[in-house]
Parts: structure tokens; sequence; C-alpha cells
């Protein structure tokens, strides 16, 4: 055992100088490779936290956590052009009620939505018209006979919903009218008397404005009354008495440019598709101003049609 420890001793005191020089000489170059490491893992570390950090706060921003871009909003704010199919609507609650009540009345108004101007009228007619008044008799003797006049008239319209309702509208327009009477006049001399032919015919210019309710709606086929006023122009005058020299134009005095017509008028409107409509309307017509200066004669008509009805 104890040249055992002998040997120990003498071993470690051997290589116990060697072993610490080794040693120390070891650890001076890691200290020297450390601090050569140093600056560049400092300087690693520090961009990385900054690129974490930039990458942190572009990631905060509402529009980059939503993932949305320009285009994907736009797309998203578009309107679906299709119903969804196999799903059941809920119940509405009191807060919705009367929007699903508005978006039903938009459906039944038209494929577009709701519009100002419901419906393009596109309509022909015959007016047979006449001279009435308390001197009608003077302007046509008594037995005359065939003393309307036929002219081919016709009028564009449209229906304006101002009040968002499916059956009540406002009608206003432009019509041309043709209007007038095929007159006389009858002279005695002694026992024989002679009754000469002469003829006025007037056509106006006329602004319609009339309230008009279907009883169904204007969407599908129904019945309809209208009501209201027309302004007329006087377009020109018409005059002949077939080459009497006893007779003249200048009888009747000046013929007056302007009147105002009451109408009242009754019709059918006929679903024919989605867009169209036939339109069987007919019209009465009674001026409110005399229409020439010697005679008290008024203007009356009544106009029957065919039209067609486009709507919008």
């Amino acid at each position: 055992m104890k040249d055992f420890l002998v040997l120990t001793l003498i071993l470690g005191s051997v290589f116990s100088g060697p072993v610490a020089k080794a040693s120390s000489e070891l650890d001076s170059e890691i200290n020297a490779f450390q601090v050569e490491l140093r600056p560049a893992k400092t300087f690693k570390k520090t961009k990385a936290f900054q690129k974490q950090e930039r990458l942190a706060r572009k990631q905060s921003r509402p529009e980059k956590q939503m993932n949305f871009n320009k285009k994907t909003v736009a797309q998203a704010s578009q309107p679906m052009d299709f119903e969804p199919q196999g799903f059941e609507l809920a119940e509405p609650t009191p807060n919705d009620a009367s929007s699903k009540t508005k978006t039903r009345s938009l459906k039944l108004m038209g494929k577009n939505g709701e519009r100002f101007i419901q419906r393009l009228i596109a309509l022909p007619f015959m007016a047979f018209s006449v001279f009435d008044g308390k001197d009608d008799s003077l302007m046509a003797p008594k037995g005359y006979s065939d003393s309307f006049n036929f002219g081919i008239s016709g009028q564009l319209a449209t229906d304006l919903n101002l009040l968002s309702s499916d059956n009540f509208f406002i009608e206003t327009g432009v019509a041309y009218i043709q209007m007038g009477s095929d007159t006389g006049y009858s002279f005695s001399s002694g026992s024989q008397s002679l009754t000469l032919n002469d003829h006025l015919y007037t056509s106006y210019l006329g602004i319609t404005l009339n309230a008009k309710w279907y009883s169904s709606g204007e969407r599908v086929s129904s019945f309809y009354v209208k009501g209201g006023g027309t302004p007329l122009f006087l377009m020109g005058t018409n005059y002949s008495n077939q080459g009497s020299q006893f007779l003249s134009a200048s009888r009747f005095g000046n013929v007056s440019s302007f009147d105002i017509a009451l109408d009242l008028g009754i019709g059918y409107s006929y679903k024919v598709s989605d867009d169209f409509h036939v339109m069987i309307d007919v019209t009465a017509y009674q001026g409110l101003l005399p229409v020439v200066s010697n005679y008290s004669a008024y203007n009356v008509a009544l106009t029957t049609g065919i039209g067609i009805g486009y709507n919008l």
C-alpha cells in the first residue's frame, strides 16, 4: 500500500506541470475565441429580434389579421345574383319585419327593384269628337247628321310610382289629339231653306296628368280606372266648306290656342309576359274653355285604343 501511494505522488509531481500548462493554454484559446464571436452573436440576435418585431407589427394590423386585400373586399361587396335554395326563412323579429315586407314589395315592383318610373305606354287611339254647348245648334243646324269628327291620335305615357304602391300610380305623358266637328249653316229665303256644310277641325298637343288605380296591381292582368286633366295646346286648324261662296272660317271668329280638358277613363291591362302588357283604353274628354270666339261651344271627345305597356 505504501509503495502505491509513493508511486502516485511521484507520477503526479512529474505530470502536474505539463498538464497545468496545457490546461492554461486551452483556457486562453477558448476565451479568445469567445471574444471574437461575441460581437457577431450580439449582432445576429439584434437583427433577428428586429425582424420579428416588424412582423409582429404587421400582423397586428386589422387588414392583415383579416387577410383581406382590395380585390377580396370588392368581391365581397358585390350583391349576390342568386337565391339560396333549400332553406326556410326564419320568422322575422319586430326589428326586421318592416325590412322583409319592403323586400317582398320591391320584388313585386319589378326585376330591377323599386323604380320611380314603372311602365312605359304607347297607345294609339281613335278620337270621336264634336262641339258641344249652348251654341252648338248654330254651328251644326238641327237635323244635321254625321257631325262627329274621326281623328287618328295617340299617346306616349308612363306610370309613376310616387307612393310605393302596387295599385296606385300617376300617369303622365304627351298626347296628340285631333278634335273638331262637321258643322253647317242654314238659312231661308221666302219659302225655301238651304243648309250648307262646312267643317272645322283642330289638333292639339296635350300633357296628360291622371291618377290611375289598378284593381289587381300593375304587374298582373288587371282592370284600371283613371281620371285627371289634360292641358291642350293648339297645333293647327283645318277648315273646309265644299266650295261654298257663302261660308268662310271667319264666321267662327278666332280659334282658342289653349284648352283644358277633364278626362275620365277605364281600361284593361292584359299580361303577355313579365315585361309586356296589352292595354285596351277608353277615355272621355270634356273641354272647359270655348273653342272659338263667336260661339259658346266646347270640345267633347271619346277615345278608344289598343296599346302596349312595357314594365321596367
